[in-house]
């Protein structure tokens, strides 16, 4: 093996190292906020409530209280994680 490959096979396996390392550790410093029990759904502070009319979207209502279309995708994406879709009637 010449000494490049030496070289990069420790590089590898350092940042593999270094990668698996900082996994176990929480450095976005977000605490409990993917945590759903601690989420208020009857509209405690800084909460918005709104009703979906008949023949209305959770888009049009996100859409309407003035949430940018990036976040009204985040939401979209996540909001199986809370409730089962499966389960929703018009």
């Amino acid at each position: 093996m010449t000494v490049g490959k030496k070289i990069l096979l420790a590089f590898s396996g350092l940042c593999l190292l270094s990668f698996t390392l900082l996994a176990f550790f929480d450095t976005s410093g977000r605490r409990g906020a993917d945590d759903a029990s601690n989420l208020d759904p009857y509209g405690g502070e800084g909460w918005i409530v709104a009703v979906i009319p008949p023949g209305g979207s959770i888009f049009s209502v996100l859409e309407k209280n003035g949430l940018p279309l990036k976040e009204i995708g985040l939401v979209s994406f996540h909001f199986g994680n809370f409730v089962d879709v499966t389960t929703i009637q018009p």
